[in-house]
């Protein structure tokens, strides 16, 4: 799980920064705008936040260890199954655009990675991931 450090940077970077698509936020609803409507292109972004806290990052006397927190931050770009992958990727790429070699605070974006894409469970949906690590030193 994510620190709330890392995860409400990275929610306030998109909230304020991302205007492409409607983002789905875990465990929250999301409610799309109407097909058609000006501006929607049918994609959105769902994410996920995988962290690993926390390692040890120095050895020292206890107020001078540093402890550093990996992760990932996942951003699946979910397009109408049949739509083409062109505009799809697009917002994929934009979306690492975001975060690439950018810092916020003490947090790093560091490697970033679009992967193949593929089907949903139900075939509803075309999905292409985008992995974004980070590093926290804290």
């Amino acid at each position: 799980m994510t620190s709330l450090v890392v995860y409400d940077a990275v929610r306030s970077r998109i909230e304020t920064q991302w205007t492409a698509t409607p983002i789905a936020w875990p465990n929250e609803p999301l409610t799309l705008p109407v097909e058609g409507t000006a501006g929607f292109d049918g994609c959105f972004v769902a994410l996920e936040f995988d962290g690993r806290l926390f390692g040890q990052a120095s050895i020292g006397a206890p107020d001078d260890q540093r402890w550093d927190e990996a992760g990932t931050v996942w951003a699946h770009v979910m397009a109408p199954a049949g739509s083409g992958e062109r505009v799809q990727r697009g917002h994929a790429v934009a979306f690492v655009d975001l975060f690439r070699g950018q810092e916020i605070g003490a947090i790093e974006f560091q490697d970033c990675e679009i992967g193949p894409g593929g089907p949903d469970e139900d075939g509803s949906w075309w999905r292409i991931s985008v992995r974004i690590e980070f590093t926290r030193q804290a």
